[in-house]
């Protein structure tokens, strides 16, 4: 188990004040936070936002995860464990279908699954990691066939310190080849697990990144939520810092090194929701041109919209 600490700059301001004088001074606040983390940290591009979608679907819904195949976009919900949905991305929203259902297989004393990341691999089946099970599910791309694919990796976390926090468990899996895969655990601490399920080279290794010089607001610890497999590179959400990081395994060791903030667009006016503590970047994908972030918001209502509490879709461009 490692630790890798990071240098930087705050991203983040949570304000919950919205009194016009306030509001304006958060702003300056945030602005001189961005430029300062321009000047320190050469290393970090703020990303140029293309689009911000809001998501829809026939009854609420908390999208958990991000993942793609075939030129379709795929999410989940914490709130469904029994389903896959295609988005459908229009010029001015995004609609989730009912795509893939399911059934997994029953496990002795869990009943909420709570589904939380998601990916697939080349032949387009997906891979779900639950939270409330800490164990991972395959989907086939049509679902006829449906498994636990590994033991729960609770036991293997329990006696370096992870998965001691309810609901603060397995958050984000990237399938990096055939049964082979990288989950993130989400905080107190947060984590990174590399998994190689290979014949009878089983490995479980277990990396704690719980350090952080990044000041996030009182309220929120260090964090983990989505990552992504792309051009043979992993990156992670720091969800409480806004920021995309690469991760690089060195022999026994991992470094995480932030490349891009969204910092800038999740907390604007905007975009951001009333409540800030957990209601931000749980998804996450990327390609050639775009980085896409999915947010759950918990049913927040925008700052700017008391009367929108959908979710959305940041497409960003990548430099």
């Amino acid at each position: 188990m490692h630790d890798v600490i990071n240098t930087g700059h705050p991203l983040n301001v949570h304000d919950s004040v919205v009194d016009m004088k306030t509001r304006y001074l958060t702003i300056a606040i945030l602005l001189s936070l961005v430029i300062s983390c321009g000047k320190n940290n050469a290393n970090i591009v703020n990303l140029k936002l293309v689009k911000a979608l809001p998501i829809e679907y026939s009854e609420p819904v908390e999208p958990s995860g991000l993942t793609s195949f075939n030129g379709e976009f795929y999410t989940i919900s914490d709130d469904h464990n029994n389903l896959i949905f295609k988005m459908e991305i229009l010029e001015e929203k995004v609609i989730l279908h009912s795509d893939v259902q399911f059934t997994a297989p029953p496990l002795k004393n869990i009943r909420n699954l709570d589904f939380e990341g998601i990916t697939c691999d080349p032949n387009g089946n997906f891979y779900l990691c639950s939270e409330g099970a800490n164990q991972i599910l395959y989907v086939s791309h049509d679902g006829s066939e449906v498994r636990w694919i590994f033991e729960s990796l609770k036991p293997h976390g329990d006696g370096k310190g992870f998965f001691q926090i309810h609901n603060a468990g397995l958050e984000g899996i990237a399938s990096i080849g055939p049964n082979q895969f990288i989950l993130s655990i989400e905080r107190q601490p947060r984590g990174i697990i590399r998994l190689n399920l290979n014949g009878g080279s089983t490995k479980v290794e277990l990396f704690n990144l719980n350090e952080t010089k990044w000041k996030l607001p009182e309220e929120r610890f260090p964090d983990f939520t989505g990552l992504c497999f792309e051009d043979n590179n992993v990156y992670v959400l720091e969800r409480g810092a806004s920021i995309i990081s690469k991760l690089a395994f060195k022999n026994d060791h991992l470094e995480l090194s932030p490349r891009w903030s969204y910092s800038h667009i999740e907390n604007s006016d905007e975009w951001r929701y009333a409540d800030t503590l957990f209601t931000s970047g749980e998804g996450l994908y990327m390609d050639t041109k775009f980085i896409y972030i999915i947010l759950d918001n918990n049913g927040e209502y925008r700052f700017s919209n008391p009367n929108d509490n959908r979710p959305l879709l940041f497409i960003m461009e990548r430099p």
